[in-house]
């Protein structure tokens, strides 16, 4: 073969070496392309679910404050027609009863007279739910929520009752009204603590005064 056919060869080689390059070169940028496609395929795809969930909260949280809004509308009309009409005795009724419901007074009561139940009656195990029914028949909630909510009647006035509830629709005041069951029970096992261990000491002291009154009527007859 001429050097020149030769060398014809040669640049054939190396110009088909050349295209096998560009054509791996070519199918590695595809292959990375088609990657970078997908990639941002699956990104778009992620981005419209946390916008949508995104949006699905936003729309919660606008519906709670416009619910939030109506109730808060419809107190402040039902204000303004105690106010309107403080001695009607319907709606100071209400009024009160949204007062227990603003400070969750129904719990705290419940509670407290549940702790005092059980500090102050222990029965044999026999007979502890029947002495349990027959105090909750005279001493439960239900037998003394209308005589406390006769009290609050007969002693507060309209305006202080929606200044309690509007406290009780306070940071500070839901921070209360979470801790007053815990608070009323503890000062009731207290109580009763303090009430057991000076009981004797009692005894011994209204036994000495009745004594001594009894003796100073017969001095006197």
């Amino acid at each position: 073969m001429s050097s020149e056919a030769e060398g014809r060869m040669k640049a054939v080689e190396a110009g088909w070496k050349k295209c096998e390059s560009q054509l791996m070169t070519s199918r590695n940028l595809n292959e990375n392309l088609s990657d970078r496609i997908q990639t941002i395929t699956d990104d778009l795809l992620n981005s419209k679910q946390s916008i949508a969930e995104r949006n699905l909260e936003i729309k919660t949280a606008r519906d709670e404050i416009n619910t939030l809004i109506g109730k808060f509308k419809e107190q402040d009309e039902f204000f303004q027609k105690v106010e309107a009409d403080p001695n009607n005795p319907d709606l100071k009724k209400e009024l009160v009863q949204q007062y227990f419901v603003s400070s969750n007074i129904d719990d705290v009561f419940k509670q407290t007279i549940d702790s005092g139940l059980r500090s102050t009656i222990n029965p044999p195990p026999g007979m502890k739910e029947d002495v349990e029914k027959i105090f909750s028949k005279y001493y439960s909630w239900d037998v003394i929520k209308p005589i406390v909510q006769d009290g609050y009647m007969k002693s507060l006035e309209p305006s202080e009752i929606i200044a309690m509830i509007r406290f009780n629709q306070t940071e500070s005041g839901r921070m209360l009204t979470q801790k007053l069951p815990a608070i009323n029970m503890q000062i009731t096992a207290e109580v009763v603590q303090n009430l057991e261990r000076n009981k004797l000491i009692m005894a011994k002291e209204l036994s000495e005064l009745k004594a001594k009154y009894d003796n100073d009527i017969s001095k006197d007859n």
